[in-house]
């Protein structure tokens, strides 16, 4: 019925990671981490956030530690520390918990000026491409170094854990970004949960740096494909102007607006469940079943929410709860698994035990 829920997507919904990376993130559980409001939760949530896509990305150990920590010594844009990356004696207290091979990238990810790396800010900023890292060396700039060099795989790694960075909190209102670090807001926060436009730049990074990578991830067909800055923000609007205009907008008209989000825009699931509910309500369930396909087959790629209204959990659920009742009453069947004995109720038992006809990869 469903694509198949990989092991690592599974993983990321039960946060059933390795036991010591767990104690880690416990340990990580204090007052500056969890009461202090970050981007789009607080900072405890954003680093269980970032490790937990690049776990679900199937990247090394010692990555996937950094990303966890990234940007406890500040950043080149994020102005706050938990630990100081001048003191040799906060880098052996973090070293003494997540080892030296992660806390050397989460040293490198907090002093050096990252926008250097492969003509990132111009990829960010100006939508150009960006080359592969082929050079022995890389020289960079560092707040504490003034220059220092890195191996490609260490730009590449730390080049990874910026896209989960980002992915983790893009919305179009940052609570670090757009308030904490500037004297005179000029937008409130949270915004109305519209999602950033980064996919473009992060599709740039991935192809640049596959071949440095030590596990190419899944997202934008494994590395392979680019989404420019133009797709994404049309894809992005009409996306959002359904969600807006819901109420005044005649099915069709919806049903335009999405597939054109999805042409342009093919990385991300929320449009095509939004499409699946659509044709559920036209009794077209062979449509609906397809797009719930779709849907799913992208969020598990992705492994995080594009559309952060809801939780990445809750959207994966919703998206196989659709999948299910289209596919019962594609078959004529009640929409519902309804247990007689049980009165005319629903098992939740049962409703999962449909849901898991998709095997684990």
């Amino acid at each position: 019925m469903a694509p198949p829920m990989p092991s690592a997507i599974r993983a990321l919904l039960y946060q059933d990671y390795d036991p010591e990376d767990v104690k880690i993130l416990d340990q990580f559980k204090m007052g500056a981490t969890v009461e202090f409001a970050h981007g789009r939760g607080t900072f405890h949530s954003h680093l269980e956030g970032t490790y937990g896509i690049l776990h679900a990305w199937g990247q090394p150990r010692a990555v996937c530690r950094a990303g966890m920590t990234h940007s406890v010594y500040s950043g080149d844009l994020f102005q706050f520390f938990l630990w100081d990356a001048a003191r040799q004696q906060d880098r052996e207290t973090l070293q003494s918990m997540i080892g030296s091979e992660a806390e050397g990238l989460t040293y490198l990810f907090g002093t050096i000026n990252r926008a250097e790396l492969g003509g990132l800010e111009k990829a960010m900023d100006a939508d150009q491409s960006m080359a592969p890292l082929s050079q022995s060396t890389i020289p960079v700039k560092s707040r504490l170094e003034g220059t220092t060099t890195i191996s490609p795989e260490e730009a590449a790694n730390i080049l990874i854990i910026t896209v989960a960075d980002y992915l983790d909190q893009m919305v179009d209102t940052n609570g670090w970004r757009d308030h904490h670090q500037v004297e005179m807001m000029d937008c409130l926060y949270p915004g109305d949960g519209r999602p950033a436009v980064a996919l473009h730049w992060f599709s740039k990074v991935c192809r640049a740096i596959r071949s440095n990578l030590a596990v190419i991830p899944p997202v934008f067909n494994h590395c392979t494909a680019v989404l420019s800055k133009q797709d994404e923000v049309q894809a992005r609007d009409a996306y959002w102007y359904v969600t807006l205009h819901e109420t005044s907008l005649s099915m069709e008209e919806q049903i335009a607006h999405l597939e054109k989000a999805v042409r342009l825009n093919p990385f991300v699931g929320e449009p095509h469940l939004l499409l699946a509910q659509l044709y559920i309500r036209q009794q077209k369930y062979a449509l609906a079943v397809r797009e719930g396909r779709k849907a799913l087959t992208k969020m598990y790629a992705l492994a995080s929410a594009w559309d952060k209204r809801r939780t990445y959990a809750q959207w994966v659920g919703f998206a196989r709860m659709t999948l299910l009742r289209a596919s019962r009453l594609e078959q004529c069947l009640p929409h519902l698994p309804i247990t007689p004995e049980a009165h005319g109720l629903v098992s939740l038992h049962q409703v999962v035990a449909e849901l898991r006809v998709d095997a684990e990869e």
